[in-house]
């Protein structure tokens, strides 16, 4: 998996479900072992089966005409104002027994940029049951960042944040989340970690007066 950076920004893009989306998602059992999600966000526009969230502000969602391509969330100008991409609300994923894969980067420099890709109960950064990878541009270092209801917790990364493009591993169990980083375990958390089902979620977010954006070349999530 060291090279899926390198994977996600050549291939032609495309995109394929191992299994039916009308029937990917389940709410019981709990344990659906068999789903798998695999996403390159491609084309011109974003598949039906990703919801669109206007968190706060009227943010600007698009497929990016670059070199790398991806999914790209830019936010309103207003503080505060928030963008995300959620998987239509079908939380397929276990928490005890989960994995999801991101390929992505913040694009706008600056301390008040704030990027998240994760898994989530709801839309957004702040939803109660979830983990991220995050990156905001007023941190030293990448972090992983759970939370299970009230209030987040994070712990440091030694990856700097910025603007390269990142590969990204979450693992959620029962008892502890991991974060791999271009293939490097960098993280472990064992308190306030999620324990409903998720879905997968991209964020991005401002805390200043401008606009900032984020985005996304890859996402694979499935149960183990």
């Amino acid at each position: 998996m060291t090279d899926l950076v390198s994977f996600a920004s050549q291939t032609p893009r495309y995109y394929k479900n191992f299994f039916n989306l009308e029937t990917l998602y389940h709410p019981e059992p709990r344990d659906k072992r068999t789903q798998h999600l695999i996403e390159m966000f491609s084309g011109t526009t974003l598949p039906a089966y990703w919801t669109i969230n206007n968190v706060q502000g009227t943010n600007t969602f698009a497929m990016r005409d670059e070199i790398d391509g991806g999914f790209q969330i830019t936010t309103d100008t207003t503080s505060g104002d928030t963008g995300s991409i959620t998987f239509n609300n079908k939380r397929f994923l276990d928490p005890d027994n989960c994995v999801v894969h991101w390929v992505g980067r913040r694009i706008t420099a600056g301390g008040d940029a704030k990027c998240y890709w994760g898994a989530s109960q709801g839309n957004n950064r702040a939803s109660n049951n979830s983990m991220w990878a995050q990156n905001e541009g007023d941190d030293s270092f990448w972090r992983l960042r759970t939370k299970k209801t009230s209030s987040a917790n994070f712990t440091d990364s030694s990856i700097s944040v910025g603007l390269t493009l990142k590969y990204i591993k979450l693992t959620s169990k029962d008892t502890f989340v991991t974060m791999h980083m271009t293939g490097v375990l960098e993280v472990t958390r064992t308190n306030n970690i999620p324990d409903e089902l998720m879905q997968p979620c991209f964020t991005v977010r401002t805390s200043g007066a401008a606009a900032k954006s984020g985005v996304a070349l890859y996402c694979e999530a499935y149960n183990t």
